[in-house]
């Protein structure tokens, strides 16, 4: 039924490519670009996990495109070992961030003030924050180990903030916060989500990715250079790509809080200059490889090679 309407679309506005981002429309596109001469290109945005052949050939819809375009070299290696396909489809363009929107200099002062006083941010505390939905997958209890090892040694002045909803998985964020209570950070600590994110990384002092699971990419680390922040990310997945380690932030082993301490205490007490080139180099590397500019010129790069063929 739906591949029907997109054939009709298709024949109506002379669409010479159509683009499939998700497998439940793939499904229907590729079925209708079957039917006309419209090309089928589609994007890996994960390397979608299957536990079994159904699940597999379910994604598999993903890698028939004429051009597959995966948005990471992680995501790139997992097509290419998980799909019978010819590596010369697959294009390699990473997901972009908008360098106008994660601007440090575009940023209201008002709204960053608002935000620290709706979050209670205690005067002069840095604030080391944590961003991704509260799931044991983000491994957010990694930084309440941590903030007890710096506490126990006395540095016990930061605000850390998990930024992400659970989404329903109350029990999860019950366990953190019964820990945080166990090791008397109460006021440490401070939950909350908001639409604001580049506010958000502007009040920050460092800011956390720990992933335990690869993530296809991982939006955090690119978003918080451009904002000139940096980020301590878990070494797996798309953070082996987006973070340059010990020159904008650093990559640290999985479930590592000895090492996660050692590194937000090392930025937290960064001398001014040590900062501000940190910011300069973390927000060109994200700008000369990561941004929305450098993706739409290889994404349309992709296209004209297509309708060039």
């Amino acid at each position: 039924h739906n591949s029907k309407k997109i054939k009709a679309i298709i024949e109506e506005n002379g669409v010479n490519i159509v683009h499939a981002r998700s497998r439940a429309p793939a499904y229907s596109c590729y079925m209708a670009c079957k039917k006309t001469d419209a090309h089928f290109v589609t994007t890996f945005h994960a390397a979608y996990p299957f536990h079994n052949k159904l699940k597999r050939k379910y994604n598999s819809i993903m890698a028939k495109g004429e051009r597959v375009i995966a948005i990471s070299e992680h995501v790139k290696k997992y097509i290419i070992e998980s799909y019978d396909i010819d590596a010369s489809k697959i294009t390699k363009v990473i997901r972009g961030t908008d360098m106008a929107k994660f601007d440090p200099n575009n940023i209201d002062d008002e709204k960053m003030e608002k935000m620290i006083n709706d979050w209670n941010i205690p005067e002069g505390n840095p604030i080391v924050m944590c961003a991704g939905r509260l799931s044991k997958i983000k491994g957010q209890s990694t930084l309440i180990e941590a903030a007890k090892i710096l506490k126990d040694k006395g540095v016990s002045d930061i605000t850390y903030v998990f930024l992400g909803s659970h989404q329903g998985r109350t029990e999860y964020a019950e366990m953190l916060i019964n820990r945080i209570d166990g090791y008397g950070l109460r006021d440490n600590f401070y939950m909350t989500s908001t639409n604001e994110m580049p506010t958000a990384y502007a009040i920050s002092d460092v800011v956390l990715s720990l992933s335990v699971h690869p993530e296809g990419f991982g939006r955090v680390p690119t978003e918080a250079g451009a904002m000139g922040k940096p980020v301590v990310v878990t070494a797996i997945g798309g953070h082996l790509e987006t973070v340059i380690d010990g020159e904008t932030g650093s990559l640290i082993g999985l479930d590592d809080p000895a090492a996660l301490a050692v590194e937000i205490e090392k930025y937290l007490k960064m001398p001014v200059r040590g900062k501000s080139l940190l910011a300069h180099k973390a927000r060109k590397h994200v700008e000369d490889h990561f941004s929305t500019q450098v993706m739409f010129k290889k994404l349309f790069a992709v296209y004209n090679k297509l309708l060039k063929s």
